[in-house]
């Protein structure tokens, strides 16, 4: 005897929406491992989910391509700040929530307001949505941290919509988010939506047949100061050499006797003067397209004396060139330090010796 059928629908990335007939208890089995799923959510929350201290979301590789585990990571810290980081990339973070020392912190996806808040014991101490389509129970919501690094809400007509559409985003200028063209590309975006990647002046891309594997034997490798490493099923170095060949973010692997590699992805060593040329190169081009307040974008510290970091790196930038017959005299560095004599744009720093 049929007691109940139930008819479960949802719509999933690609707009489609899925019906499935199905008998009481299948239905009841269904739904119950599909609400213990939204306790611990990868990179999405839904009306209603709250996300205590410690929750992490990891954004997809790829959009709807791969939906292996990307670069980026949501994470709402034990000391009470919410922050967007590139974490496969040893990143602090390039946004957060400034709420370090608040107790008891959660991120809300309120049900009745469709809006997204910071609380902590006291109430709510920031809010993240403006505002969104009304009525709320005409739309579907959700929020994601997408393969770009951004924490964005999206909205859904459940009457005669067709698509998703973006009604909020954490992060306004896209070219702040760390890494999101590689750790040595150069960002650039007109218009804040579209993000367009380049190499800088003088450099080109480089594909996997252009790198070699050099394997060193015996070797202590410490992973302090490196990003979350991440373990592979290996049976000798040759294949420890492809993991790390197929792994475009990976800079060095560790293979250990117990068949395990250990990937350490990029860590922008300032130590070595190939690095060090390419950083002052980005410098450089950022202060040629009057954009280098983007580089400190996320230092509050710095950006209240901004004046004063424009100074000081304007006169480096003087101080390092390769041609000696530019640079400034250390006389004339105290002027422009002081103020008396003004700081122009800096040559580049391969600047010809005439």
């Amino acid at each position: 005897m049929q007691v109940w059928q139930q008819s479960l629908s949802w719509l999933p990335e690609n707009d489609n929406v899925l019906t499935i007939e199905m008998h009481g208890c299948q239905f009841y089995d269904l739904l119950q491992q599909m609400l213990v799923s939204f306790d611990s959510p990868t990179d999405t929350i839904l009306l209603g989910q709250v996300l205590p201290m410690g929750t992490k979301l990891y954004s997809n590789a790829n959009g709807v391509i791969d939906y292996s585990t990307g670069q980026y990571r949501l994470e709402i810290q034990m000391d009470g700040n919410l922050v967007l980081s590139a974490f496969r990339f040893a990143d602090r973070g390039y946004r957060n929530s400034m709420t370090e020392g608040k107790q008891n912190v959660s991120l809300i996806f309120n049900q009745s307001t469709a809006l997204m808040y910071i609380v902590d014991d006291t109430g709510i101490i920031s809010s993240m949505t403006k505002e969104v389509p009304t009525p709320i129970e005409d739309y579907y919501h959700r929020a994601t941290i997408t393969d770009r690094g951004n924490l964005q809400q999206w909205v859904y007509n459940k009457r005669g919509g067709n698509q998703w559409t973006l009604v909020w985003r954490y992060i306004e200028e896209p070219c702040t988010v760390n890494t999101i063209c590689g750790v040595f590309g150069f960002c650039s975006s007109p218009d804040n939506k579209e993000v367009n990647c380049k190499c800088l002046p003088g450099y080109s891309p480089l594909c996997s047949s252009d790198f070699a594997i050099e394997v060193i034997d015996n070797a202590e490798f410490l992973s302090d100061g490196f990003a979350e490493m991440s373990h592979f099923r290996t049976t000798d170095v040759n294949e420890c050499e492809k993991a790390v060949m197929d792994d475009c973010l990976c800079a060095a692997g560790v293979w250990y006797e117990l068949h395990r590699v250990t990937e350490e992805l990029h860590q922008v060593d300032e130590g070595t003067q190939v690095e060090d040329m390419i950083l002052v190169d980005w410098v450089l081009c950022c202060v040629k397209a009057g954009n280098l307040r983007s580089i400190v974008s996320h230092d509050l510290e710095v950006l209240g004396d901004f004046k004063r970091f424009e100074t000081m790196t304007m006169i480096g930038l003087w101080c390092i060139c390769s041609n000696p017959t530019l640079r400034p005299s250390m006389k004339k560095v105290i002027q422009m330090l002081e103020g008396t004599v003004e700081v122009g744009v800096p040559p580049e720093v391969d600047a010809p010796i005439s």
